[in-house]
């Protein structure tokens, strides 16, 4: 997921753009019926399936982009020296205690 924002970050800043609207969606996802037209979506509304329970939805998301860092960043979240042990840099090194203790995580 963050890679796919990487790179449509990256289209913004080559071609000298800002979206409007990220259209957030897995490939193994579909929807039973059409949805609304964009100019009546809100710009003030995250728009992801209302049968997701908990979490972040990661299957379909109609993202406004004034919010999109937000949707896509752990990092506004939490405070300094918070770790993320997953995601696609993960290295097993990073759970010593040593690497921890090193990098000032407690």
């Amino acid at each position: 997921r963050f890679a796919s924002y990487q790179m449509m970050l990256n289209s913004e800043r080559t071609n000298n753009l800002t979206y409007t609207w990220i259209v957030h969606s897995r490939l193994d996802f579909a929807y039973g019926e059409p949805i609304k037209p964009y100019y009546k979506w809100s710009l003030s509304h995250l728009y992801t399936p209302d049968t997701w329970f908990a979490d972040v939805p990661d299957t379909f998301g109609l993202i406004p982009r004034n919010i999109s860092d937000t949707y896509y960043s752990l990092n506004k979240l939490f405070d300094n020296n918070v770790i993320c042990l997953g995601g696609p840099n993960f290295n097993t090194n990073n759970l010593l205690t040593s690497y921890l203790i090193q990098s000032n995580y407690t």
